[in-house]
Order: structure tokens, then C-alpha cells, then sequence
């Protein structure tokens, strides 16, 4: 590899892709963490209480946090798989990047497009969008080009 070789050495780029697996899974829990806290059951399971039966606030966070786990292999695994993806295919870098990546980043989340996941899915979308636009790095896999030094002005 020569020193003005676009990519990382190998080790640095597993390393970069671990990070951004990580940073996703952290914003993921979150997502769901607020989902857990911010929900509340549907209106017409409140007279009785329903399937809740006053169960109290922990346990309908732990039961949401367990759906979240559940469905990580629809939202979270092919993600992941997304963004690395995307990092090693694409040529661009800053803000093109980012909004490509959100725009890709909603695909997993397609079937929940369709009404099942009421209240939830606002969230979920808030998610995705924000990790691709605010927490990633970028470049992840490029380096910048090192730019020459402008030779000072003379006369």
C-alpha cells in the first residue's frame, strides 16, 4: 500500500467497521429505551387495563426493550449490513453520504410502514435517520486526501 493509498490499512478499517456496529447497536437500544418509556397501551385496553393488568412501568419497558430484541434481525442486523455495505461501495463523502445512507437506512423498516407499529415507528425513523446524519463517522472507510502545501507568494 503506498502513503497515498484512499483506503486504511486493513486493521483500521475492521476496526472502523466494528465502531460504527457498535455506535448503531447503542443508538438502537436507545431508540427502543425511549419507545419503552414514551409508550403507553392502546385506548381501548385502558378501562380494564387489558393485557397489562397495572402491571407497573418497569415491566412494560422490559416487555418493549424485548420486542426490540426481537426484532433486531429485521431492523438492526440488515442495517448494519447497509452501512458497511454502503461505506465500502461509495465514493462520497459529507452530507451526500449521510442523506443516501438515511434514505438506505429505511428500508428495514418497511414493514412496519403499513400501520403496525402506530406510535412506535415515528420514533424508529427518528433512529435511523438520526444515526446516519448525526452519529456515524464519515468517511468511514476513505481517508481525506492529504492536501500539498501552498507554496507562499512571492513579489
Amino acid at each position: 500500500m503506498t502513503t497515498d493509498a484512499p483506503y486504511l490499512n486493513f486493521g483500521a478499517v475492521l476496526l472502523r467497521l466494528l465502531d460504527v456496529a457498535v455506535r448503531y447497536l447503542a443508538t438502537y437500544a436507545a431508540v427502543w429505551l425511549a419507545i419503552g418509556l414514551t409508550w403507553s397501551p392502546p385506548a381501548h385496553d385502558w378501562p380494564g387495563l387489558g393485557p397489562f393488568d397495572g402491571r407497573p412501568r418497569t415491566e412494560i419497558v422490559r416487555s418493549q426493550l424485548e420486542t426490540g430484541l426481537e426484532l433486531s434481525y429485521m431492523i438492526a442486523a440488515p442495517s448494519i449490513l447497509i452501512i458497511w455495505l454502503f461505506a465500502l461501495a461509495s465514493e462520497r463523502t459529507g452530507m451526500a453520504f449521510r442523506w443516501r445512507l438515511a434514505a438506505l437506512l429505511l428500508l428495514p423498516l418497511w414493514f412496519l410502514m403499513f400501520g403496525v407499529a402506530g406510535d412506535m415507528y415515528g420514533l424508529l425513523l427518528l433512529g435511523q435517520v438520526g444515526f446516519a446524519l448525526v452519529l456515524m463517522r464519515v468517511p468511514l472507510i476513505r481517508v481525506h486526501a492529504r492536501r500539498s502545501p501552498v507554496p507562499p507568494r512571492t513579489g
